[in-house]
C-alpha cells in the first residue's frame, strides 16, 4: 500500500500488530538545521511508544538490543502500545531472526513498526509478516505510469537488463539519434523504472524487483546532478 503523507503513519499503523514504512531518507536522518524535521519516533505519542535501542558505538541492534525489546514486550498492555525500530539499516540477519518469534505472534495492543528507504535488507521471512506501506516517492506512483510508451519500453528494459548488457543499453540511452539532449528523458525512464519496480514487488513478492531498487534510486538522484549520463548508467545498473 502506497501512502503520501507521514501523518498517516500511526493511523496505518494502528490497523495492524506488524508493519513495516518504506519512506525517504530524510525521515530516518533528518535535516537537524529543519526544526519541523520528524524522526519516526515523532509519530507516536511518547508515553505509548518504545524506540528499540542501539549500540552506543555502533548504532546496530544486536542480540543483546533484542533481548530487551523481548523483555519490554513482556509486560501487559491495556492500551494500543508501539514497539520503534527507526532505520531497518540498524538489524543484522541475525537479529531479524530473533526477532522472527516476537514478530509473528504480537502481544495484545502492541504494534511493532519497522522503518526503512529500502525493503531489499529486510529478511523474506520477517517482510512477509509485515503490512509494507511505501511513502510515494516524489509523487511519481500512478496507476498506469503516465508516460509514452516509449517510454515505458524502456524503463520497462532498464527494470530487467543484465549486468552484461548494461554497457549496451548505456550506449543506447545516450545516442543522439534516440535523444538529441538525453538527461530528462533518462531520468524519465529511470523514475519510470522504479515506479515498475514498486508495483512489480507488490504484484508478485518477487525480491529481485527490491535488489533494482536502491540501484535505480541512486541513479535518479545522480541524474539530477551533472556528471556524465552513461558513467551514471554502467556505475549504478551494474
Amino acid at each position: 500500500m502506497f501512502f503520501d503523507d507521514l501523518t498517516q503513519i500511526k493511523t496505518l499503523a494502528l490497523k495492524t500488530g506488524f508493519s513495516i514504512f518504506v519512506v525517504d531518507q530524510a525521515v530516518i536522518k533528518p535535516n537537524s538545521n529543519l526544526k519541523t524535521a520528524k524522526t519516526p519516533k515523532d509519530f507516536f505519542p511518547k508515553l505509548q511508544s518504545y524506540v528499540a535501542p542501539t549500540k552506543s558505538d555502533t548504532g546496530k541492534i544486536g542480540i543483546d538490543e533484542v533481548r530487551e525489546i523481548i523483555e519490554h514486550c513482556r509486560a501487559k498492555q491495556t492500551s494500543d502500545h508501539y514497539i520503534i525500530i527507526e532505520d531497518a539499516a540498524a538489524l543484522s540477519q541475525v537479529s531479524q531472526d530473533a526477532l522472527l518469534k516476537l514478530l509473528e505472534e504480537p502481544r495484545e495492543n502492541y504494534h511493532f513498526v519497522i522503518f526503512t528507504t529500502d525493503l531489499g535488507p529486510i529478511l523474506e521471512t520477517v517482510r512477509s509478516r509485515a503490512n509494507i506501506f511505501v511513502q510515494r516517492h516524489k509523487n511519481l506512483i500512478k496507476n498506469p505510469p503516465a508516460v509514452d510508451n516509449d517510454i515505458l519500453v524502456l524503463a520497462k528494459k532498464m527494470l530487467t537488463v543484465s549486468a552484461r548488457d548494461v554497457p549496451a543499453f548505456a550506449e543506447e540511452l545516450t545516442n543522439p539519434k534516440l535523444f538529441k539532449t538525453p538527461r530528462e528523458p533518462v531520468l524519465q525512464i529511470t523514475t519510470t523504472a522504479i515506479e515498475l519496480a514498486y508495483k512489480s514487488y507488490f504484484i508478485t513478492k518477487n525480491p529481485a524487483f527490491l535488489k533494482k531498487l536502491p540501484h535505480l534510486l541512486t541513479l535518479e538522484q545522480n541524474l539530477r546532478g551533472n556528471g556524465n549520463i552513461k558513467l551514471q548508467l554502467v556505475a549504478n545498473l551494474i
